[in-house]
């Protein structure tokens, strides 16, 4: 639905400038895109839509109240904004949080971004990630926590 301009501008003395009687009916004092001319409208503006697409808002775009749309890497996602005042957020993310707090389903979920390994490989790589670790010149969970405190995910 496009907006269009009123061409009735009201006077002091309660007359229009366009046609001198003011109409009662909405339907008739609201014109339609083929009544205001060619869609052009005086300061160049068009009311056609440009086919691009960017005309229709993604919902994707948007997210959840009170979160923020990042992307890290080409994975896009929703950050709650509270995580941002959290003083360390590196003392909930722990293997003592892994261990403890979370289920055994949880753990598995989570256990599905990293690369497949065997047992001890696997519980080296989750001490390592948690304790900070560098991963090839940089530890993954540091670099994360700093683009959040940088605010530049």
């Amino acid at each position: 639905m496009a907006i269009v301009r009123n061409s009735f501008t009201p006077r002091l003395d309660g007359d229009s400038s366009r046609g001198t009687a003011f109409k009662d009916n909405e339907e008739e004092s609201c014109s339609s895109p083929e009544s205001a001319g060619d869609g052009v409208f005086e300061d160049g503006a068009s009311d056609a839509d440009s086919g691009l697409g960017s005309d229709e808002l993604d919902l994707s775009e948007i997210g959840e109240p009170g979160t923020e749309i990042c992307q890290v890497g080409n994975q896009t996602c929703s950050f709650p904004l509270d995580l941002y005042d959290v003083p360390n957020l590196g003392l909930v993310l722990s293997l003592e949080t892994w261990n403890e707090c979370l289920t055994e389903e949880e753990r598995f979920a989570l256990a599905e971004y990293l690369p497949d390994l065997d047992q001890e490989n696997f519980s080296i790589t989750l001490k390592e990630l948690f304790s900070g670790s560098n991963f090839h010149l940089c530890s993954p969970l540091t670099g994360f926590f700093q683009s959040v405190e940088d605010g530049a995910l």
